[in-house]
């Protein structure tokens, strides 16, 4: 099981996740992402203040740096913006204190004025893969991953 919860400071609380997240072929850095669950989202992305914080060059978040494949155009409530794919490694830490690891593709957005402060979004390209219950009146989240791919953190029983 992995544990969420609802911000209880946001007059609308919003469900957050913090996942541990790697850039495959960008950095070797892990970073812990707070999550917005975007279920209104289809894919999974990265906006520019976590995107640095995970070791994205700025030259990359601003459209200077080659890339093989095309940008991807989406419109959400940021507006209209550019996102590049990259291979990217989730750790979601489970109650048991392991590691549940998903090998996925994540959108990392172009730099603009009306992204800047946006979140890190959990499409579902990866919620998918999970049973999710929100308690809103609890304040808590869980995730059950459908097929649990377990990696057993080392001093955990």
């Amino acid at each position: 099981m992995i544990r969420g919860e609802f911000d209880p400071s946001d007059p609308y609380p919003k469900p957050w996740v913090r996942v541990l997240v790697s850039l495959d072929g960008i950095s070797p850095i892990w970073r812990e992402v707070r999550f917005l669950l975007g279920t209104g989202a289809a894919r999974t992305c990265l906006h520019p203040r976590d995107a640095l914080a995970l070791g994205v060059p700025r030259r990359s978040l601003l459209g200077r740096s080659t890339r093989v494949k095309p940008p991807i155009i989406l419109t959400s409530v940021g507006g209209t913006t550019e996102y590049y794919g990259t291979p990217a490694t989730y750790a979601f830490e489970t109650t048991t204190g392991n590691l549940h690891v998903v090998h996925r593709e994540i959108l990392v957005a172009k730099a603009t004025q009306t992204n800047a402060a946006l979140p890190a979004l959990l499409g579902w390209d990866l919620l998918r893969d999970f049973h999710l219950t929100m308690h809103q009146d609890t304040g808590s989240i869980e995730l059950e991953p459908l097929a649990p791919n377990i990696v057993q953190v080392p001093g955990t029983p």
